[in-house]
Order: structure tokens, then sequence, then C-alpha cells
């Protein structure tokens, strides 16, 4: 082999191996990328998992306890009683039977809408 022939099988030779060492750098730096998504992930779905664990703790804890809010609402307000929070409204039935206006006159008749009072 001459000379120039040497020269040019080096540079071919190290051309390949330059691009093979880039190829395996690149293919690190891949790894790399995947591993740090997968652990974001990772991260994401454990503080999701810690977020329902604690609203399952306080379900539990609200079933376990069912007076809980009641005992809440009383260090508020010392005067709350579950009594005192419901306001009942009664409406007579007879007033509200004549409140109601019907189509049907006394006698009977059946009014059409421009002769209901």
């Amino acid at each position: 082999m001459s000379k120039v022939g040497a020269i040019y099988c080096k540079k071919i030779l190290s051309l390949v191996i330059v691009t093979i060492c880039g190829f395996i750098y690149l293919e690190q730096k891949m790894c790399l990328l995947k591993l740090g998504y997968q652990k974001a992930n990772l991260e994401q779905a454990i503080k999701k998992q810690q977020e329902r664990m604690e609203q399952m703790r306080y379900q539990i804890a609200s079933l376990e306890n069912p007076y809980r809010l009641e005992k809440e609402f009383f260090e508020c307000n010392p005067e709350f009683t579950p009594a005192s929070s419901v306001r009942v409204v009664k409406i007579p039935y007879r007033e509200y039977k004549l409140q109601k206006q019907s189509p049907v006159s006394e006698d009977r008749k059946v009014l059409f809408a421009e002769e209901i009072p």
C-alpha cells in the first residue's frame, strides 16, 4: 500500500470511530433524558397519590366521627345548634289552596286564560 492509501485508510478509520463515539454519546444523552422524564412522571404520580391518601384520610375521619362538622361549627359559633341552623317556614294549606288559580270556576264552568281572575 502506498502512503496516500494509508493516509486515506487512517482518515476513514478515524471518521468511523468519531461517528461511533458520537452515536454512543447521543444514545447516552437520550437515555438520561428518558430517565429524567420518567423520574418527573413518578414524582408527579407520587404527589397525586399523596393527595388522594390525604383525601381518603379526611373522608375516613369524617365517617368515623360524624359530629366533627357540628363540632367545628360550634367552635366557630358557640350558639350553634343543628336546630338553630334550620329555618322552618310553614305555609297554611287553606291559604295556599285559595291562592292557587284554577281554570275551573266554582260553578264548574271552564275558564279561558283571559277570564281567569
